[in-house]
Order: C-alpha cells, then sequence, then structure tokens
C-alpha cells in the first residue's frame, strides 16, 4: 500500500524500532521489485527483470525471482483473484481502500 495513504508499513516500524531508520533500505528496493513482479507489474516482466539484472545474474542478492516456488504467491488462490480482491489495478497504479488494513475493521 503506498505510503501517501498513511497506512503502517514494516520498514519503519523496525527502524524506529531499532532506532537505526535507514536499516531497510540496502533490501527495501529489491523487495518492492520481487513484488511487484509477482503482482504483475507491466514493467516488471519476467524479460525487464532479466535484463535489469544481466550484469548481476549470478549474485544472489540481486536476484529477484531467487526461490519464487517457495517464497512465492502459493497456490491457495490466483494472482488476479488477490488483485481482485485488494482492488488493485496494475495498470493505472491505485488500489482500493481495504479498511481491514488502514483501519484494522473487518468488512
Amino acid at each position: 500500500r503506498p505510503l501517501q495513504m498513511h497506512t503502517p508499513h514494516y520498514w519503519t516500524a523496525v527502524g524506529r524500532f531499532l532506532e537505526r531508520p535507514l536499516i531497510t533500505d540496502r533490501v527495501s528496493s529489491k523487495i518492492r521489485d520481487r513484488i511487484k513482479y509477482m503482482m504483475g507489474y507491466p514493467e516488471f516482466s519476467l524479460e525487464a527483470v532479466k535484463r535489469d539484472n544481466a550484469e548481476h545474474e549470478d549474485d544472489e542478492a540481486y536476484n529477484i525471482l531467487l526461490e519464487l516456488d517457495h517464497y512465492g504467491l502459493g497456490t491457495a488462490r490466483t494472482r488476479e483473484d488477490y488483485l481482485k480482491f485488494a482492488e488493485i489495478n496494475l495498470e493505472e497504479k491505485t488500489c482500493g481502500k481495504l479498511t481491514w488494513c488502514s483501519e484494522g475493521e473487518l468488512e
């Protein structure tokens, strides 16, 4: 969920707790890239990811595709089911208001 929605994010909580606000900056961009790939953002297609990471092809630290079969979306529902549930529109880069996430309320 975007920061602009004023919802909690783990990286700010960890940084505040450890009193090291930039602790996750080194890996957070790769984590976001991995999530965008898994969600199906058009600019994070398999071809684009491989092209953008070609110079680090053998470095596991740069490989956002590593272990997707173990640490990916799973099989309980499809990506499309999740996107519909979360009201995420990848083309317009918008998401709906999910009160269970932003306000802790069941719908």
